[in-house]
Parts: structure tokens; C-alpha cells; sequence
């Protein structure tokens, strides 16, 4: 896995704008590509090559590419947060009876639109920089989201795509089917570009 991901991030450079754009949001948000999860968050920046000033002129083609939703969290000056999500999962997610509870005392309406939910989400990550129920829309255990609220400072068992409290056993199977979801996306982008559009089956 290590060797392909430094052949897959050397080979970006060769990529057309969009191209490359279209490989880094696919890599990232592998397991939502693969309905492992829910929604993924990438963050766009300017940094390197100008993503975020991109994102405006090539962000439809990317949805369209990737068959996946997309909702903006975030706009700076030099960077752009988006959440990449199933609607179906998300909407499932959210309106699971202990995160909905945990989200309705949070201002939300899990059983609303995902519409209004995204944008009670926007507004809040305007407000706490990252509030910590974004972890219930990423597919996080409640458990872990309100252990890390509670007690921030506490060690965690491990901590790979999120910092895991409880159930170390199920977390760890989790990871590895979210790694492999981005292997195969590599295997997929090393035959061509277009070779994405069957990653979802």
C-alpha cells in the first residue's frame, strides 16, 4: 500500500488540472465512493495548484465524475472545506434514533431535510471552527464523538480516521476497509482516470 500511494503521488504531478483534482478529492473520500461511509470532508487550498480557486471552475465536473454529492462547509481566501456524501447513507446516519437525539439537542432536525441539516451544520462550523457532531455526519461512533467532547485530553485506544475510546476490535476493522477502498482507487487511477467510474460497484 505504502509503495502504491508514493507511485499514485508521484504520478499526480503528470495530471491536467482536473485531472489531478478529479485523483486527490476520488483518493480521499474512497470509502463514501465505495458506501463504507457516509461523507468525507477534503479541504481544497491554494497552496498547491490554486485547488480551492479550481474547485469553482471544475467542482460540478468532479461531482458528476465521482457520482457523489458535494456541499461547500467553508470558504476562505485560500482554502474551501466540502463535504462529500451519499444522501441516502448521510440522511440514515443522522436520523439514527441516539445521534438524532444527540443532534436535535444541538439545534438540529435530523428528521427535517438534509438540506436544513447541512446548513445548521454550516452554520455551526462557521461558529466552533469544527463543531464535534461533524463527526456523526463523517460516520463516526456516537460513543467516540461524545467521549472526545467529554474528555478531550483523555488517551485514546488508537487513532486512524478517527480517535477510537470504544470498541478498538470493530474501529480497526473499519480502517482497514477504508484503506482498502483507497487502494483500490489507486489501482483504479494507475489504469486511467476514467477507470473511476466503477468504483462504486
Amino acid at each position: 500500500m505504502k509503495l502504491a500511494a508514493k507511485s499514485f503521488r508521484e504520478s499526480l504531478n503528470l495530471l491536467s488540472d482536473i485531472d489531478y483534482m478529479i485523483s486527490i478529492i476520488a483518493y480521499n473520500i474512497a470509502p463514501t465512493l465505495k458506501k463504507l461511509k457516509a461523507a468525507t470532508t477534503v479541504t481544497l487550498c491554494d497552496n498547491h495548484r490554486n485547488m480551492s480557486s479550481l474547485w469553482e471552475e471544475y467542482g460540478q465536473t468532479v461531482i458528476k465524475k465521482l457520482d457523489v454529492c458535494a456541499f461547500e462547509l467553508k470558504k476562505t481566501d485560500k482554502a474551501t472545506v466540502i463535504l462529500f456524501y451519499n444522501e441516502e447513507l448521510l440522511l440514515e446516519k443522522i436520523q439514527e434514533p441516539y445521534n438524532a437525539n444527540f443532534l436535535i439537542d444541538l439545534g438540529y432536525n435530523p428528521y427535517s431535510s438534509l438540506e436544513k441539516n447541512l446548513d445548521t451544520l454550516k452554520v455551526r462550523y462557521s461558529k466552533f471552527v469544527c463543531p464535534h457532531e461533524l463527526g456523526i455526519f463523517l460516520g463516526f461512533p456516537l460513543e467516540d464523538v461524545k467521549e472526545f467532547i467529554t474528555n478531550p485530553h483523555k488517551e485514546c485506544l488508537i487513532c486512524g480516521y478517527w480517535k477510537v475510546y470504544h470498541d478498538k476490535e470493530n474501529a480497526l476493522k473499519t480502517f482497514k476497509y477504508y484503506d482498502e477502498a483507497k487502494a483500490e482507487i489507486i489501482n483504479l487511477l494507475c489504469i486511467n482516470v476514467d477507470s473511476l467510474k466503477n468504483i462504486a460497484s
